[in-house]
């Protein structure tokens, strides 16, 4: 019997092969308020434990203001020890500056002055930029940049503002000498559809997406082996009340069309808030561990 592949391998095949047809089991985000919940105090040890609990293949470090590159090597370390691939989420300069609770005002003054962006966010480039050379050199898993600049009807700000004052930002630091080789991702909820053609042809690969606001299988089939999606699940597989059975994934006419593309790390876009819907995660993972693929496809209309 072959020995079944460790989230480590499953990930590197990805990486080398992206038309694998694989489902790797990886959430981007879980709230500190959730992991206290469970009794994990956040340490890189405890992280990897959790994810290890919960059946994932891929753990994500989320590099914040107070992180330390001894706690992001310690914990990549403890995730190949434990046969887990590893990946690292970082928030972006529009990100840091949206949670300082200036956001309201700051598209206020967009509406007014189209380069309203480019100045306010000045500082939170420089942080930004200083927390990847931190980082340096990662080449064994993904780099999400996570940017919420979206609703469910479209972007925040008009596209042309995106590529004035996001995008030369993004290019710069992907093609500094110390991130050379990066396996660079984005992130942002809502429908981005504007934008999307911008950042793949910038040389993004993975993207967390929200199933709602954009059409991944479209999204997959259009670029193919340019795109991996860190995405899957709608909000409401994680907050339905009702799915008992873990013998048998119920949405494979959902997530086949998905795999069938070639390859996938399963995710929420939203990331984990409340106990339940990580309860709701591990019935999934369990599901699938049950169910793997490769998955027929749908029967047509």
């Amino acid at each position: 019997m072959d020995t079944p592949m460790t989230g480590k391998e499953k990930l590197a095949k990805l990486i080398a092969d992206p038309s694998s047809p694989l489902v790797i089991r990886g959430e981007l985000f879980v709230t500190p308020k959730v992991l206290a919940e469970v009794g994990c105090h956040q340490t890189p040890a405890e992280m990897v434990d959790f994810f290890s609990s919960i059946g994932a293949d891929l753990c994500f470090y989320n590099w914040t203001e107070s992180s330390e590159p001894s706690d992001f090597h310690e914990m990549m370390e403890l995730c190949y020890k434990n046969g887990l691939g590893f990946g690292v989420t970082i928030d972006g300069p529009f990100e840091r500056l949206a949670q300082t609770g200036d956001l309201f005002s700051l598209l206020q003054d967009i509406g007014t002055n189209a380069s309203a962006l480019g100045n306010r966010i000045a500082d939170k480039v420089e942080e930004f930029e200083k927390d990847l050379k931190a980082i340096e050199t990662f080449q064994q898993g993904p780099m999400v940049i996570c940017e919420d600049i979206a609703y469910d009807h479209g972007l925040y700000f008009s596209p042309a503002i995106f590529r004035e004052s996001l995008l030369p930002v993004y290019q710069r630091v992907m093609t500094d000498p110390l991130l050379d080789g990066a396996l660079w991702g984005w992130h942002s909820d809502g429908n981005l559809s504007a934008i999307l053609p911008d950042l793949v042809k910038l040389g993004i690969r993975f993207f967390s997406l929200e199933t709602e606001c954009v059409d991944l299988v479209k999204f997959k089939r259009h670029y193919r082996d340019q795109v991996t999606l860190i995405a899957g699940l709608p909000t409401a597989w994680l907050v339905e009340e009702g799915w008992e059975d873990e013998e048998r994934l119920p949405w494979t006419e959902e997530i086949g069309p998905l795999v069938n593309e070639g390859g996938l790390i399963l995710s929420s876009s939203c990331g984990i808030y409340d106990a339940h819907s990580l309860q709701q995660l591990k019935k999934i993972y369990r599901a699938l561990e049950a169910q793997p693929p490769p998955f027929d496809e749908p029967p047509g209309p």
